[in-house]
Parts: C-alpha cells; sequence; structure tokens
C-alpha cells in the first residue's frame, strides 16, 4: 500500500508540472497540452493502481496457500494483514473486515466466544497474561492448545519497523507422538522392572544377554550360586568375558589344565542345546544350566542347584557297580523320585512313570499301560469319579485338562483328588515333542491354605459387623454422624461427576429439651426412637440415607432428587408425625412433637461442597424455628 501511494504522488508531481507549464505559455496549444496531461495522469494512474493491486493480490494469493497461519500488525498493534489459515483458525471473517482491528479487541473476541479452553473460567487474567506475551520487546514461541484440540505452536516476532509478524504451525500429531513415546517409555519401564522382579521371584538363577550375548540382566541368586562375582562389574559384560574370569580364578573344576580346550568346547556349545548342562563349581556344588535363545535374539540362562540330585545319582550309581547305563539311571532316579512322575511322547502316549504315579491315581492304575494315550487315562479315571472338580461340567473339565496337558505354559495346575487331597501337576515340554510331568502331594499345604481362608473369611465377617456398627447410632438404629459425612462426601463427589441432583434435609424435634425436662431423658429416648422409625419410612427410595446428626438432630440425605421433591418428602415426614401424635404437653407450639425442617439442593455446577451444602440447610432449618416451627423452609438458592 505504500508503494501505491508513492507511485500516486510521482504520477501527480508530473501532471502537477505540465499544467503549470501550459498555463505559463496561456496558449491554446498549453491548454491542449495540459488536456492531454491530465488523460495521459488518468491512465498512468489506473495502470499504476492495477499493477499494485495485482501485486497485492499475488501476495495475498501466496500467503493464503501457506499451510502455517500468518498475521501481521502494525506498530499500532492494529490488524494489517492475514492469511486463509489464520481466517479459518481464529473464525474471523474476510481480511477486509477485520483489518484494522485492534489485537486486544481480537483477543477478546476470540475469548468471549469460547475459542481459548484454557482461558475459561479465568478469562480477565488469561487476557491480561497474553497481552504481556504478546506487548514483549522479545519475540518468543510457545504451545497452545485451540478450541478444536489440536495444538499449535505460536511464534510472534517484532520487525524493525515496529509492526509484529505472527505464525502459527499445526504441530498436534508432534505433541500426540510425544505423548505416545512417553506412554511407550513408561510401559517398558514398567514391563522392565515386571520382569525384573520375576526373575527375583524365582528360585533358580537367571540371566539375560543381549543379541552381543552382553549380560543385561541377571537375579541376585547368581551371585548366591558364584560368589566370586561380588563386588564387580557384570553388566555389560560378555559370556565370554565372564566365563574365562571365571576359569581364570580356578572357579570351574573341569577346566583346570585344559582351560583354553575347554573354553572353545564351552563357547562353541552355548545356546545351542535344548537340554540342560550339568556343571560343578570350585565349591562342590552342581548346577543344571539351561541356555535357551530369544526370538528376537539374545539368551536366557537359568542356573538350578542339582546338587542334591546329583549326589543322589552318585550313589545310585554306586550301589549298582557303576555298571547301569543313562537310561537305567534315568528310570532309578524317576522311581526314587518322592513324587509321581509320567513321560508322555509325540502323540500323547505313555512312554513310563514310577509306582508314586500309579499309587497317586489308584483308580486310574489298570489303564496306565506303556502306550495308552493321556485321554483315554484321563477318561478312565473320570467314568471313576476320581477327578471331584469334574463333577459339575465333566466334558467340559476334560476339554481344559487336555488343553493344558497338550499345551503345558509352565504354570503348575492344581488338582484335587477324592478325600479332599490335592496335587500339583508341573508339566513341561520335552525336545522330542512329549511332555514330562510330575505330581506333588500339597494335601497338608492347601488344607492349612484352606484353614487360613476359612479364618480370613471369620476375621473379614467380623470386621464387617465391627464397621457395620461403628458407623450405626446405638439409641435409634440410624446411621451416625460419621457414616452420614461419609456418604455425603461421596453423593456430592458423584454429583459432580455425573451432574446428578443431590438434595438435603436438617430435621430438628421441637422444644426437645422441654420433652426431657417434662417427661425424662427415658422417655426422651423413646420419642428419639419413635421420630427415627417415622423418618426411615419416609426414605423410600435407594440410596437415600437417614441419620441422626446429633442429640435432637437428623439428616435425609437424598440422590437424585431436586428442591421440590425434597420439600415433598419433608411434608411427608411432618405429616407422619401429625398422625403418629406423640403427646407433648411442653410444647408451645402443638399438643404433640412437631418437626422443623430445612431443605437445601447441591449446587453441583459451581462446585459446591458438602460443607456449604450444609451450611445451607442448616440456615433453612434454623429459619424454619424462627418462623414459628412445625414447617418446612426451603434454602433460596435450591430452586433449579
Amino acid at each position: 500500500m505504500k508503494r501505491s501511494a508513492r507511485i500516486v504522488a510521482v504520477a501527480s508531481m508530473a501532471w502537477l508540472g505540465m499544467a503549470v507549464w501550459a498555463i505559463a505559455t496561456d496558449s491554446r496549444s498549453g491548454e491542449t497540452t495540459a488536456l492531454l496531461a491530465g488523460v495521459v495522469l488518468v491512465v498512468t494512474l489506473w495502470w499504476l493502481l492495477r499493477a499494485a493491486d495485482t501485486e497485492r493480490r499475488r501476495w495475498q494469493y501466496t500467503i493464503d496457500a501457506m499451510q502455517a497461519g500468518i498475521v501481521l500488525y502494525d506498530a499500532d498493534d492494529r490488524l494489517v494483514l492475514t492469511n486463509a489459515e489464520f481466517r479459518s483458525l481464529y473464525q474471523l471473517d474476510d481480511n477486509l473486515s477485520t483489518r484494522g482491528m485492534p489485537f486486544e479487541e481480537l483477543l477478546r473476541t476470540r475469548v468471549l466466544r469460547g475459542l481459548v479452553p484454557e482461558a475459561v473460567g479465568r478469562e480477565e487474567s488469561w487476557i491480561a497474561e497474553r497481552l504481556t506475551q504478546h506487548r514483549s520487546e522479545q519475540g518468543r514461541s510457545f504451545l497452545r492448545e485451540m478450541a478444536d484440540s489440536r495444538w499449535r505452536r505460536i511464534t510472534e516476532q517484532r520487525l524493525p519497523d515496529g509492526s509484529r509478524l505472527g505464525f502459527s504451525i499445526d504441530i498436534t500429531e508432534l505433541v500426540e507422538n510425544q505423548r505416545a513415546l512417553g506412554a511407550a517409555r513408561h510401559e517398558a519401564e514398567r514391563a522392565h522392572q515386571l520382569m525384573h522382579d520375576a526373575i527375583e521371584a524365582m528360585p533358580a538363577a537367571v540371566e539375560i544377554y543381549d543379541r552381543s550375548d552382553r549380560l543385561v540382566l541377571f537375579s541376585q541368586r547368581m551371585l548366591q550360586l558364584y560368589p566370586h562375582m561380588q563386588g564387580t562389574t557384570l553388566l555389560g559384560e560378555t559370556f565370554e568375558a565372564l566365563v574365562r574370569s571365571a576359569v581364570a580364578r580356578g572357579k570351574v573344576p573341569d577346566a583346570v589344565g585344559r582351560e583354553e580346550q575347554w573354553l572353545a568346547e564351552r563357547l562353541r556349545t552355548r545356546g545351542r542345546s535344548s537340554t540342560p548342562r550339568l556343571q560343578q563349581a570350585d565349591n562342590g556344588n552342581w548346577y543344571l544350566i539351561y541356555e535357551t535363545p530369544m526370538p528376537r535374539g539374545g539368551l536366557v540362562t537359568v542356573r538350578v542347584d542339582a546338587t542334591e540330585t546329583v549326589r543322589q545319582g552318585e550313589e545310585l550309581r554306586a550301589a549298582h557297580d557303576r555298571a547301569a547305563n543313562q537310561h537305567a539311571l534315568l528310570d532309578d532316579a524317576i522311581e526314587s523320585l518322592p513324587d509321581g512322575f509320567a513321560l508322555y511322547d509325540s502323540d500323547d502316549r505313555l512312554l513310563l512313570c514310577n509306582q508314586r504315579y500309579r499309587e497317586i491315581y489308584e483308580d486310574s492304575a489298570p489303564a496306565l499301560v506303556i502306550g495308552a494315550t493321556f485321554e483315554s487315562i484321563l477318561r478312565h479315571g473320570l467314568e471313576r469319579g476320581q477327578y471331584p472338580q469334574a463333577a459339575a461340567d465333566p466334558q467340559g473339565w476334560l476339554v481344559e485338562r487336555l488343553r493344558r496337558h497338550r499345551q503345558p505354559d509352565g504354570a503348575p495346575v492344581l488338582q484335587e483328588l477324592p478325600g479332599n487331597r490335592w496335587l500339583r501337576i508341573d508339566e513341561r515340554r520335552t525336545r522330542g515333542g512329549g511332555v514330562a510331568g510330575v505330581r506333588t502331594d500339597v494335601t497338608a499345604m492347601v488344607r492349612t491354605r484352606q484353614d487360613l481362608e476359612a479364618t480370613a473369611a471369620a476375621l473379614q465377617q467380623a470386621n464387617l459387623q465391627l464397621e457395620e456398627l461403628s458407623a450405626t447410632d446405638a439409641l435409634t438404629g440410624l446411621a451416625n454422624r460419621r457414616r452420614f459425612d461419609t456418604r455425603l462426601a461421596e453423593e456430592v463427589q458423584r454429583a459432580h461427576r455425573y451432574g446428578n441432583e443431590l438434595a438435603l434435609l436438617m430435621i430438628d424435634i421441637d422444644h426437645f429439651k422441654h420433652y426431657n425436662d417434662h417427661l425424662g431423658h427415658p422417655q426422651g429416648d423413646t420419642a428419639l426412637q419413635a421420630v427415627a422409625a417415622v423418618l426411615m419410612q419416609q426414605a423410600r427410595r435407594p440410596g437415600e440415607l437417614v441419620a441422626r446428626y446429633g442429640g435432637e438432630e437428623f439428616a435425609l440425605l437424598l440422590p437424585h432428587s431436586n428442591a421440590a421433591a425434597a420439600a415433598t418428602v419433608a411434608e411427608r415426614c411432618m405429616s407422619a408425625m401429625a398422625t403418629l401424635a406423640l403427646p407433648h404437653g411442653a410444647s408451645p407450639t402443638a399438643a404433640h412433637v412437631t418437626l422443623s425442617i430445612g431443605v437445601a439442593r447441591l449446587n453441583a455446577r459451581q462446585r459446591e461442597g458438602a460443607a456449604t451444602l450444609v451450611r445451607r440447610a442448616d440456615a433453612a432449618l434454623y429459619a424454619a424455628k424462627a418462623a414459628g416451627r412445625a414447617r418446612c423452609v426451603i434454602d433460596e438458592s435450591s430452586s433449579p
């Protein structure tokens, strides 16, 4: 626009010079020349203004095509230029209708139209903060959530002539990605902690190595098995470095005298066998080492103390003059186990089982023949009532037991036998595709747990009864003040969350002190019980609570009730008392016991608290007393 003004000024000066010259000549030719100059001026001005308008439009088209919102304010902080993205973002009319609008006016318009979520509830303070931020001498960038819930990075920069340039870029995807990244990191940390807790809970030593065979996680049990590793840096070390260190210290008896040969063999076979490796430590103990490759690389090593088993095996071999072969040793070892053991092949047919297994499943013993399928053995016992857990749904139980057997996941199965006997079943897949299973008698442990659970259940019931007593008024059987305060807080919170209605009645027996003085405290207690019974009869809907608030004062909490409904309940209470007609000769109000009631409704929109609701209901109660008693007064602010 300034350039157009300069063009017009130059053209005007040229025309003025030609006109002055024409007048000075004072001739007809001078008039002609002046006329010609005027025409030239008009044409020139038209052409120049058109060129300037074309340039302005081209510039406007250019910035309108940009994906960022762009706005320019002059040195007086008035709107000069916006692009389409900015007008759409801030819901402005076309550029011409808003040009010249002060920044503060534009800001207030947006706030009043609810286009600034963070300003809701503190409009003026937010506007003041934003103006201070906008008028800062230094340029700055900041994030802001828009009315459409998308995020923008807004940048404002003062230009040399005092004007201000601002632009905003949609970075919603970046913000969401950052949030997702934070959530993913949190989940990864949680998963890592769970994995760490899990391996620490295992009775065996566990080590996890990454793809480079470097130690990334291990349980403290490993340090117990290998004390020489304590006090050294382990994480990040390769398996080779760790095992070389152990060999160098003489901690591997098998490697003594042939260290390099042993190391080469150990590294060559690492993680390549599905069977555990039995290795002796320098303290004489024996460990079974399971090395399992992970699907995505790395290796999990589990070390189980097998010292006792090895020693039993040595004793067994000595008893048989060290002549038994590996298969005979396995048979003897299985038979010597205190638990039942069975091995099934890849076709789920019985390969072997020990005598203890037959003793455990006495009803199935005739079916325990080599080559019999697990399903046929299971059905044999099922038909003879060997599995009490199957009584309700035999077919369903059979299907689930077969599934757990054929797809063992490492989790033990607890199985009941007749006579309240219990077994723990641990089944694992063999490298040949079969299933090996151990049955351990855990009857004593289960019965102990059953006794503990029964004791815990009885204790819980006693605690519930105690809790109920602690929340009940002993005289009237109503909820006491403690229980009322708890329920009131819960209902207020629920009303705020879901927008529910909530009303409260504060009730007082009129002239009750005169009643006690006139008839005595025992009769007063009887009157309190009678009033409590009347109030309980009026609490007809689920969730409504009648409580003794203190002395002769009661409270009636009415969820999902507005002021009108609460007033109806109050009228029922007073009518019921009139029907009861409990004599009160000392009352200046009536010949029978009457009630004064204050009613208040929760103002959930203003986030009113429980204390405020009680205070307003109590004020309405005092107003009822002041007005002559035996009446109901509704708090003025309780109207919907």
